[in-house]
């Protein structure tokens, strides 16, 4: 996405899509890519019309040119949308690249700018030589399927490689600071686990002493119906009502 930094986002189409590439950019260096590693691009557009075409094209476009004027060319797909995960976006982009793992070892190495075939300029980063590893079992996500998996199979005597794109494993649970309170934060989709109804994973948490709080299972509750209106109830549900459960009180 488009997102800066700092959690801000560009007013303009145009700028989102910038950064977009700017973000792009940026993990591709850090992989050790170049434009030309890429095999696929989609694009997501809120409400798109053929007025965006400029503004889109046009930073796709130098991002895919070399140095020498020559246009890589992958394929691509265009998805308009009625709305993004997120209120500001208004454009996202998702790439899939393949990157030589050799080229990897030595990403870190200056190059000269005459020598460059590429628009990316020379790595920040310092990458170390991948290790060849060599496993039974490959467990892609580390949510709690996952690392249950990759636990099993390691009981089993086999060897297990684990892949999680996140910076931390655990599933869905997603912290995020709150916009009204920058030094509180919220955690996104959590789910509990208690030794009731989930008693493998609650014995797992017991096994390797992981820290576990009270989880609170009386008082009021906070109900959101379908039309967006939040209300503080008892904990008993009104009958024949719909409504979104947020928490307890």
């Amino acid at each position: 996405m488009g997102q800066r930094k700092d959690g801000s986002w560009p007013d303009s189409f145009r700028g989102q899509v910038e950064q977009a590439v700017a973000n792009i950019t940026t993990a591709l260096i850090s992989g050790g890519g170049y434009p030309r590693d890429i095999v696929q691009l989609r694009f997501y557009v809120v409400e798109w019309t053929e007025s965006l075409t400029p503004d889109l094209i046009g930073p796709v476009a130098d991002f895919l040119r070399n140095d020498y004027g020559i246009s890589h060319k992958p394929l691509t797909t265009l998805l308009p949308v009625s709305k993004l995960a997120l209120p500001e976006a208004k454009f996202e982009i998702e790439a899939v690249a393949r990157v030589a793992v050799a080229r990897v070892a030595v990403a870190s190495k200056t190059w000269p700018s005459t020598h460059m075939t590429d628009k990316l300029y020379q790595p920040s980063v310092s990458l170390s030589p991948i290790p060849e590893v060599e496993v039974d079992v490959i467990v892609v996500g580390g949510g709690f399927s996952g690392l249950m998996a990759a636990y099993e199979v390691s009981k089993a005597g086999h060897k297990p490689l684990l892949l999680e794109a996140k910076h931390r494993i655990g599933g869905r649970s997603f912290t995020q600071p709150l916009r009204s309170t920058p030094d509180a934060v919220i955690d996104m989709g959590a789910a509990w686990i208690n030794k009731n109804i989930q008693p493998t994973v609650y014995a797992l948490c017991e096994k390797f002493s992981l820290e576990t709080i009270a989880q609170y299972t009386t008082g009021d509750t906070i109900e959101q119906d379908h039309g967006g209106n939040i209300y503080r109830a008892p904990e008993r549900r009104l009958e024949n009502v719909s409504y979104h459960h947020i928490g307890l009180v």
